[in-house]
């Protein structure tokens, strides 16, 4: 007993001793790893000043970027403010939401499953979710996990049925059957957040966990993601997380986290940091290994990076781009003749991009906290590391995007001084303003109220409060900050009531979308 004491003895002390000292050479390594400067020739030798001469020009509060080349992180920084207010800085610690960049954790997730042979990509969803419905039964009936995952549905955005609505996930799967289309299943590339939502749930069904649950332990855990997290509530629990902002007359202002997104986290409810997100990079570029462990199966996660469908050639105004294609999850192109899979993300301000060079090991990590700038501002420094570390030429992409937000602030405001040719004057409503106030509803779209106060009409839908002001006939405009000039017209049964109302919410499908009055 007494040798058997101090052999345990013995052995904790060394425990201890062993702990410590992997302790002390991480935090050594951290410090070098932080106070690494690029040397004089490196290629990224002047991109701190780059960026904050690009910060100023496009007026970004704070970002943070990280690069991967090789498999280590090669640069990791923060840049500017997390907090205007508080005058707090971004570091490469600090947490943004990355919206839709989570699309690609949600496909990696199906390619582990599709791994373990649980799940085909091919094989219709409704194999593994019997009550899925769609408007469309063939759809319904033919629709697969990669159809989902690559935009070809046929269904348009209705991004409104969920953003800043107080749906849950499982409301939201439900209402997916009353989404029209406008377009025939599998005819072309439409991107659609409902779909990766509803693939969430496919993962739900198909692991029996949570999709929350099954993202964590199957890739944040491995990967060592630990400042990854799904929920707003938890971000604001974070000490180093970063607010959006926006300009509201003429100033930088903090932005409300409104939008619903954690009810749609399959489709970008992730928010995380450039050090966590280096990790995911270098897996993407391990063909799913990191750290000697295969975390996604090889074979699936190069199916994720595969054009699927071809995107309209928008990018095409620009010599140095080749034609857009969509893998699953994963944007699918070429920059200047060299393989470029990258994603975009937006949510409430916030612009991320993610980008790899899968056949040089290169990859880019965005972050920033303000649309402001749209993705021109991510687009000029991503592309500007691109050039650097690909050893091209560098273009000056912020001049030319410059005098593409221009023009498109000029169309804008061109459009909104335009005369209003289908006005038609001196008309009146044709039931008293009383009669136009109710609750009306959509079996997707939920509740658009009416109310008659102070002699006038203003209504609700979601987040958005407003008035209601006589546009022509029975038809109304609303009038607010956020929810501005948009026509509701309302319609007369035979009894000579008002029953129904009507306003365009997804310009794609071409007509507006009828709330029934309920009371």
């Amino acid at each position: 007993m007494y040798f058997s004491y101090l052999y345990t003895m013995e052995h904790k002390i060394k425990l201890l001793l062993s702990t410590l000292l992997i302790n002390v050479l991480s935090f050594i390594s951290l410090i070098a790893f932080a106070q690494k400067k690029e040397p004089s020739n490196a290629p990224l030798k002047d991109l701190d000043a780059f960026v904050e001469q690009m910060r100023n020009t496009w007026n970004i509060p704070g970002c943070a970027i990280a690069v991967v080349q090789d498999g280590k992180v090669i640069h990791a920084k923060g840049y500017g403010m997390r907090d205007l207010e508080q005058n707090l800085p971004v570091t490469a610690e600090t947490i943004f939401p990355i919206a839709s960049n989570t699309k690609a954790f949600t496909t990696a997730g199906l390619a582990i499953l599709v791994g373990e042979g649980k799940l085909d990509w091919d094989r219709p969803a409704k194999t593994y979710i019997p009550e899925f419905q769609l408007f469309d039964e063939y759809a319904t009936q033919h629709i697969t996990p990669r159809d989902m995952a690559c935009h070809r549905s046929g269904v348009p955005r209705h991004d409104l049925v969920w953003y800043g609505a107080k749906f849950t996930r499982q409301e939201l799967f439900t209402r997916m059957r009353y989404l029209e289309p406008n377009k025939p299943f599998r005819s072309l590339y439409q991107y659609n957040n409902h779909m990766f939502m509803a693939l969430g749930v496919l993962i739900e069904k198909v692991s029996g966990q949570p999709w929350e649950d099954f993202i964590k332990t199957r890739l944040l855990n491995p990967l060592g993601m630990k400042n990854t997290i799904f929920s707003v509530d938890d971000l604001l629990q974070r000490p180093n997380f970063s607010w959006s902002y926006n300009y509201v007359n003429g100033k930088m202002e903090k932005m409300p986290f409104t939008s619903n997104v954690d009810a749609m986290g399959p489709t970008g409810g992730i928010k995380s940091n450039v050090l966590d997100l280096s990790n995911w990079v270098i897996m993407q570029l391990g063909k799913g290994k990191f750290s000697g462990n295969q975390i996604v199966p090889e074979k699936e996660l190069a199916q994720t990076h595969t054009p699927q469908v071809v995107v309209a050639p928008m990018e095409l105004k620009y010599e140095e781009y080749s034609y857009g294609n969509y893998g699953m999850g994963w944007a699918v192109n070429e920059y200047k003749d060299h393989l470029r899979v990258m994603h975009n993300g937006s949510i409430e301000g916030f612009r991320s991009q993610i980008t790899l060079f899968p056949r040089k090991n290169i990859g880019i990590i965005m972050l920033t906290n303000t649309g402001v700038a749209n993705y021109w501002f991510v687009n000029v420094i991503s592309n500007y590391i691109s050039d650097k570390l690909l050893n091209l030429p560098v273009t000056d992409w912020s001049t030319r995007l410059k005098i593409e937000q221009s023009e498109a602030k000029n169309l804008e405001l061109k459009n909104a001084s335009a005369p209003d040719t289908i006005k038609i004057a001196n008309t009146q409503p044709s039931h008293s303003l009383t009669s136009f106030a109710g609750i009306y509803e959509h079996p997707a779209y939920g509740e658009f109220t009416v109310i008659f106060q102070n002699n006038a009409l203003k209504g609700s839908f979601k987040i958005f409060d407003f008035d209601l002001l006589h546009y022509h006939y029975d038809t109304f405009q609303t009038k607010s900050a956020n929810f501005d000039k948009q026509k509701v017209t309302f319609y007369t049964n035979a009894q000579g009531q008002i029953d129904k109302l009507g306003i365009i919410l997804e310009m794609a499908l071409g007509k507006e979308i009828v709330f029934v009055r309920k009371k």
